[in-house]
């Protein structure tokens, strides 16, 4: 579903010749945990991600405890101060939740579509860049350029 609409968006703006950054965020940890518990802590995670969005910002749920979400008109820096703004926010805000379990570590994968990419292709990039996020600080997200991926401070 998410790649369907993934390629309505991308092409309207590939149209407009605009630019478009996506990150995945993953609250890792979550799956460990009984059903109800985790599911508590995810709640929260979403309701604090979707606070920090635009109302023309697109989110899906990529799998179990993870995030995508496509920020149509912004550049790969905007994406990535966005991003890294994101996981702040949820880091801070976490310390106060009242819940039972919470996530263990944040990871954060950050991408810009490529004019000529695929959206497949595109996902499967953010996706690798998340896997690689695994080993970042709490001040760090992953950027995959489109050749590797790199750890960057936020």
């Amino acid at each position: 579903t998410f790649l369907s609409r993934l390629d309505t968006f991308v092409e309207q703006l590939r149209k407009a010749e605009l630019p478009a950054t996506a990150f995945m965020i993953e609250a890792l940890g979550l799956s460990q945990r009984g059903s109800t518990q985790a599911g508590e802590c995810w709640g929260k995670v979403v309701g604090a991600v979707l606070q920090n969005l635009r109302g023309i910002d697109v989110t899906c749920l990529y799998r179990p405890f993870a995030l995508c979400v496509l920020l149509p008109g912004s550049s790969p820096d905007a994406g990535l101060m966005r991003a890294g703004k994101i996981k702040r926010a949820l880091l801070e805000a976490s310390v106060q939740w009242n819940t039972p379990v919470c996530f263990e570590k944040l990871a954060v994968s950050v991408a810009t579509v490529g004019d000529a990419e695929d959206n497949a292709s595109f996902l499967n990039r953010l996706e690798l860049a998340l896997e690689e996020a695994v080993d970042c600080s709490d001040r760090e997200v992953v950027i995959h350029d489109g050749n590797t991926c790199h750890f960057q401070e936020t």
